[in-house]
């Protein structure tokens, strides 16, 4: 255990970036099309109905981590404990202090940030419903952009905890980078708010090794702010 981390829940560990449970070359091929796919549909020259997108995008997330996983989905979703529940309120509140602290700091600095375009869309439940099935898709796509550069740090340097950072910078980068059309090209924003804003959900994931609870995180963040400016408005 002298590998993990402090915060870790050393009962559990990532899968497959260590042989454990072993994937063959087809299989890690399979795990990558899925974020791939994902960003692909975003660069589809004509526009998805948003239910239509939610559902596609997460299942093609979701299809390769169910076809590795090879029936045994409690490598990657199982029910939080009770110690997980205050985990995951934790890192939402967490989320929302740097939020605002970043937000505050970005106007200090005359770097401006555009508003979320959902918010001015129609919020019915049918948009809770698909909103919730995109968030999982996004979560695993930045789970599957963890696991694959550990897999290959650790492989080189049979460092786990090198692999483990290089992973969450992966995955934080490459996350940040998929929402600069929707914030109008913001770097600054996607970056300092969206990218390293993410490891509030993902150290939800880091801790327990349970999507579940990063997921739970990223609904809260995502529906909370959702939930309030229809009770304002």
């Amino acid at each position: 255990m002298g590998d993990f981390f402090k915060f870790e829940n050393g009962d559990f560990d990532f899968p497959f970036y260590n042989d454990i449970p072993k994937l063959s070359t087809v299989d890690w091929i399979i795990l990558l099309f899925g974020p791939l796919l994902f960003v692909a549909i975003l660069l589809l020259p004509f526009s998805l109905n948003s239910n239509a997108f939610a559902v596609l995008s997460c299942l093609l997330c979701l299809i390769p981590v169910v076809y590795v996983s090879k029936g045994n989905l409690k490598l990657f979703f199982r029910i939080p404990e009770r110690r997980d529940i205050k985990l995951i309120v934790l890192c939402f509140i967490s989320y929302f202090i740097y939020a605002i602290i970043m937000a505050t700091l970005l106007d200090y600095f005359c770097l401006s940030t555009a508003a979320n375009p959902v918010f001015g869309m129609h919020m019915d439940v049918m948009f809770f419903v698909s909103s919730a099935i995109q968030l999982m898709g996004e979560e695993l796509f930045k789970i599957i952009l963890l696991i694959i550069p550990m897999f290959v740090v650790y492989r080189f340097t049979n460092r786990r905890k090198f692999a483990v950072v290089s992973g969450v910078v992966v995955s934080l980068l490459l996350f940040a980078l998929l929402h600069l059309p929707t914030y109008n090209y913001n770097f600054f924003q996607c970056i300092f708010v969206i990218g390293i804003g993410g490891i509030f959900n993902l150290f939800a994931y880091l801790k327990t090794k349970n999507v579940v609870a990063s997921y739970l995180v990223h609904i809260l963040i995502d529906f909370v702010p959702f939930i309030m400016s229809i009770i304002i408005n």
